[in-house]
């Protein structure tokens, strides 16, 4: 096991072994925030600011908890989670914030999520990417989120596509569409707000499972 608090990182962090914790710490980086590569990770009370590409990234299964974290300021995604439909990655959300990022804010790809209270805001495309997504949940996804709110992105605040995403009193705000829902999607919410959004607060193709 290996914790450190009250630090001061202006170069990336790759998280190892079988259980860590980092608290209480400023990362600012020029390239990746923290790359966690197995085990359990806990980061509680962190800002990670300016990763060029990630700001928080697993690829290779484990679980990784945030508690009161913010990714923010930065040219790349803020979260990613999961390698597909194989891999075996959990992925919790406490009060986190993600703000001013491009691409996406939280991509989740076959991970198993449990999102509380989070907040994900000013997501703009990448230079070589059209996207802008608040959260987009894909390759056999299953998320819980409650109480979050998705204010100004440059494509769907919430994009579900061969996953199943549940969600409780939601609101998408200033985004392309409010929520996108593609093939192969099980979708069900209890309470959803879509309001200011450019092109549509619904978008639903091939006749998905949806429920509200």
């Amino acid at each position: 096991n290996a914790s450190a608090c009250n630090l001061d990182i202006t170069a990336g962090v790759e998280v190892v072994g079988e259980s860590a914790e980092l608290k209480y710490a400023l990362i600012t980086s020029p390239d990746l925030g923290v790359v966690a590569t197995s085990g359990s990770v806990t980061i509680t009370g962190t800002s990670i600011l300016g990763a060029e590409s990630y700001g928080v990234v697993s690829q290779s299964g484990g679980s990784v908890d945030l508690r009161s974290v913010v990714v923010a300021e930065a040219e790349g995604a803020g979260i990613w989670m999961g390698c597909g439909c194989d891999c075996a990655t959990t992925f919790s959300a406490e009060r986190v914030l993600v703000s001013d990022l491009r691409l996406v804010g939280l991509a989740l790809d076959g991970a198993v999520a449990d999102l509380d209270r989070m907040r994900i805001e000013q997501i703009r495309p990448s230079s070589s990417f059209a996207d802008g997504q608040g959260v987009a949940a894909f390759g056999c996804a299953d998320v819980s989120a409650n109480a979050m709110h998705i204010d100004t992105t440059a494509d769907a605040g919430i994009f579900v596509f061969l996953s199943t995403f549940a969600g409780t009193e939601l609101s998408v705000t200033r985004a392309l569409r409010g929520m996108s829902v593609q093939e192969g999607a099980d979708v069900s919410i209890a309470g959803f707000v879509a309001s200011d959004n450019e092109a549509a607060g619904w978008l639903a193709a091939r006749g998905p499972p949806l429920a509200l």
